[in-house]
């Protein structure tokens, strides 16, 4: 049966309330709802490349093909904040389609006071692993920690890390959080393609695990952004020469087979207990204080 783009448009946009995006299994757009520029910082063409503007909310291509390959029947990313917003994000094939179901959930986020940021529907893996008396133990550790860790750097991912601040907060230990964010990246991807942009990535992990070697969680957050948590680490004075350390490092060159590509990074620093006391502020107001940073012109830290 042949789809009716334009029916469906109305109907997912006028009954359901859900913005959308229709992507042929190139990842370019065909069609979205016009309402969906309202989360994304570029606006939204038909025939763009939708890892431009939802490189950091969509997962990547491999969650795509493995979607195509029937290894996945979908997944979902929930309670994702983006432009002042939370959203729920639900990616299904359809036949020569990918269709992202994009649903405003802010208000009830709001009122509940919690996010749950699972990108890749990996607090779903670990339910049913729980569940499977058949897994051998060792092999379900296995599983376990790659249902917590980013494919490409190796480092935790957006749910290792909200694993991690139970366990910092249940034990009530003190501790500052860097929240790093790398400039230029998008002219990186812009410029050379996304595999130069995966291989920086990389090299940026290589690197932060170098300064940040002892007594410090690292977390790829998700595309450019990152987490660093340094346990019993709560002198302003310590923070910010490391602070200082990681954007003179991260500035180096980066030589990717023939190119040398140059980025930076901007970083938001908070403190716990003395700035927020759950994990929703801990994140959020380092987020801020990352832009905070930003605003001053790239390649700066900002203390909240």
């Amino acid at each position: 049966m042949k789809i009716d783009f334009n029916d469906l448009c109305k109907l997912l946009t006028d009954k359901y309330k859900i913005d959308f995006i229709i992507l042929y299994k190139d990842l370019s757009v065909k069609i979205f709802s016009e309402s969906i520029n309202r989360f994304i910082d570029d606006e939204m063409k038909e025939n763009d490349d939708v890892r431009e503007n939802f490189y950091e909310l969509c997962g990547y291509e491999n969650e795509f093909n493995a979607i195509e390959k029937c290894i996945k029947k979908d997944f979902r990313i929930k309670s994702i904040y983006k432009r002042g917003y939370y959203i729920d994000i639900y990616i299904r094939s359809f036949k020569e389609y990918f269709v992202i179901f994009i649903d405003d959930v802010s208000e009830h986020i709001r009122e509940h006071r919690h996010i749950l940021q699972d990108r890749n529907n990996n607090e779903l893996l670990l339910r049913e692993l729980s569940y499977d008396i058949n897994i051998h133990k060792e092999h379900n550790k296995y599983l376990k920690d790659i249902a917590m860790r980013d494919n490409l750097t190796g480092l935790l991912n957006r749910f290792g890390l909200d694993k991690e601040l139970d366990n910092l907060l249940t034990k009530n230990i003190n501790f500052s959080l860097l929240f790093l964010d790398l400039d230029f990246f998008k002219v990186v991807n812009d410029k050379y393609g996304h595999k130069y942009g995966d291989s920086v990535l990389k090299s940026v992990a290589i690197r932060l695990n170098k300064i940040f070697s002892e007594n410090s969680i690292i977390v790829r957050y998700g595309g450019d952004e990152f987490v660093v948590i340094l346990y019993n680490k709560i002198d302003k004075k310590y923070i910010k020469t490391i602070a200082e350390t990681t954007i003179r490092e991260i500035k180096k060159d980066y030589i990717i087979e023939d190119k040398i590509i140059n980025i930076g990074i901007s970083i938001g620093i908070i403190f716990y207990p003395q700035n927020a006391n759950n994990k929703y502020d801990i994140i959020y107001k380092a987020d801020q204080a990352m832009y905070y940073a930003k605003d001053k012109g790239k390649n700066q830290y900002c203390f909240y």
